[in-house]
């Protein structure tokens, strides 16, 4: 199944998760990259330009028996907002660091739901916590080789890498193409024919498109393949659309993820499809931060210091109790798409 992306690119997400043996254990290390591709944003007192705009990482170290992930902690390196005076020295880095929290975070079913109420709202960074969900699910999943991990030689055990591009239509809808791939790797020596390393691949595409100003789900594409040593020139890609068809026009913003859950109530058993699926609306949001053409003129014809805000307690920056929702006006410019 080929991705026939079209229209006007507006956005890039990439999440990796990466599991590697060490000298002394197994590390996790997760990175996400936001990529604005046009245009630009009026917000706090400033302009976000196009470019990279936020580069957020989570690290851990893996315990195998019980699973469970320990030493999590998290650093940003590209923030929405850096300590100002307008923010009083307030930072999104500020929650940024050790998540003493979520030490020896048990890995199953409710590691995502402990990562919610430790990261989310009001105490967190909606974009650290969508990494870190992704890490925590994407452990379960990865741990069905896990047996051969502790005595493998130091290297890579298992990479995972997810995109997202979002891109504007003619016809006002957004087409949001993911690709996902899981590589497991098989131990190998030090110096070696690059296809010694390899183990086994799953891979996911989605095409799925969102009608604006509706804010539905218009259609869903999907198509996996999965593919080994064996069958790596002869595997083919399965379409699973009818998997997802239950989630087509129905609201994308707004309880999309309970409807994912509510579709997969055994989510670990589709493992890969949901974690794209439940990335979607959180990518979407950046999506929408460069469709508007209209917030700079906006916030030129007000007097606003803050731009186009976030919704209250939605993150640590825009806290109720914050500096930059202390400066909102009733005036202030409201996003639109």
């Amino acid at each position: 199944m080929d991705l026939n992306l079209g229209g006007h690119p507006l956005h890039s997400r990439f999440q990796t998760v990466v599991v590697r043996r060490c000298e002394d254990g197994i590390a996790v290390e997760a990175e996400h990259l936001d990529l604005r591709k046009r245009g630009f944003v009026p917000v706090g007192s400033d302009l976000q330009a196009a470019g990279v705009i936020h580069r957020m990482a989570a690290t851990a170290r893996l315990d195998l028996d019980p699973p469970a992930l320990r030493n999590l902690a998290t650093s940003i390196a590209v923030p929405a907002f850096e300590a100002s005076e307008l923010t009083r020295g307030e930072s999104c880095r500020d929650v940024a660091g050790p998540q003493p929290e979520l030490d020896r975070l048990p890995l199953g079913a409710e590691a995502s739901r402990s990562v919610a109420t430790a990261m989310g709202g009001a105490r967190g960074c909606t974009h650290l916590l969508s990494l870190t969900q992704l890490m925590t699910s994407t452990m379960s999943h990865a741990m069905s080789d896990a047996a051969a991990w502790p005595e493998a030689p130091v290297g890579r055990l298992f990479q995972r890498s997810l995109s997202i591009d979002g891109a504007q239509q003619a016809d006002g809808t957004v087409e949001l193409a993911a690709q996902l791939s899981d590589i497991f790797f098989v131990p190998a020596a030090a110096v070696v024919n690059p296809m010694d390393r390899f183990g086994h691949q799953n891979e996911l595409r989605m095409l799925a498109r969102i009608e604006l100003p509706a804010m539905k789900v218009g259609s869903i594409e999907v198509a996996e393949r999965r593919r080994g040593r064996a069958d790596l020139s002869g595997a083919s890609w399965q379409r699973r659309d009818d998997a997802v068809a239950s989630l087509v026009a129905q609201p994308f913003l707004g309880g999309f993820a309970k409807r994912v859950f509510d579709r997969f109530p055994d989510p670990q058993a589709e493992r890969p499809l949901v974690d794209v699926l439940l990335a979607l609306a959180p990518t979407f949001i950046q999506v929408c931060a460069c469709f508007s053409e209209d917030w700079p003129s906006q916030c030129m014809s007000s007097d606003t210091l803050v731009g186009i805000g976030g919704m209250p307690d939605a993150c640590y920056m825009w806290r109720r109790d914050g500096a930059l929702h202390s400066r909102k006006k009733r005036a202030d410019p409201m996003g639109t798409v």
